[in-house]
C-alpha cells in the first residue's frame, strides 16, 4: 500500500503533467493561428514544429518551463549540436567561446546548453509569456530559433573543415 506521501506526490505529479498539457494546447492553438503544423510528443511532453529554410528542415521544440502558474512561460528551442559527455570535454572551452561570442550577435533567441546523464545538447532557445504571445510572435520566434541553430551548425561546420 502507497504512503500519504507517496499518493500526495502522485497527485502533484499528475497536476503538473495536466497543467503543462494545457499551456501545450494553447501553444498548439498559437501555431495553428500562426499557420505551423505542431506535433504532440506525449512521451517528452513538447511539440515539435519542423521550419524550412530553404529547403532544409530544422526542427524546433516547445516546452512548457513555467515556474509560476499564474504567468505560464513556454521554451521555444531548436538544437544545433549534440555531443556525448566524453566527446565534449576536451572541446568545452571552445565551444564555451563560441557560443557566448554568437550570443553577441543573434536576435530573439540564445545560445545555451540542455544536459542528460548521457548526452549534451546546444540549443538556439527563447522563452515568451504565453499570455503575451501573438500568433506573428509565435512564429517569429519559432523562426528566429531555427535561424541560430542552422547559422551555428553551419559555423561548426565551415570551422571543422
Amino acid at each position: 500500500m502507497a504512503s500519504e506521501q507517496e499518493k500526495e506526490l502522485k497527485n502533484v505529479n499528475e497536476d503538473e503533467k495536466s497543467f503543462s498539457l494545457e499551456v501545450l494546447k494553447r501553444a498548439a492553438a498559437l501555431a495553428g493561428a500562426a499557420n505551423l503544423q505542431p506535433q504532440f510528443d506525449p512521451e517528452y511532453m513538447h511539440l515539435l514544429i519542423n521550419v524550412n529554410l530553404e529547403g532544409k528542415q530544422q526542427g524546433v521544440i516547445i516546452r512548457d518551463k513555467t515556474v509560476n502558474r499564474n504567468m505560464p512561460v513556454i521554451s521555444i528551442f531548436s538544437p544545433c549540436l549534440s555531443l556525448k559527455r566524453e566527446e565534449i570535454k576536451d572541446r568545452l572551452p571552445e565551444l564555451s567561446y563560441k557560443l557566448l561570442k554568437a550570443n553577441e550577435s543573434i536576435n530573439f533567441a540564445a545560445y545555451a546548453l540542455i544536459e542528460n546523464t548521457e548526452d549534451i545538447m546546444v540549443i538556439a532557445s527563447c522563452e515568451e509569456l504565453l499570455e503575451e504571445i501573438t500568433p506573428k510572435a509565435f512564429r517569429a520566434s519559432v523562426t528566429a530559433s531555427a535561424l541560430a541553430a542552422d547559422l551555428f551548425t553551419e559555423k561548426l561546420e565551415k570551422d571543422e573543415a
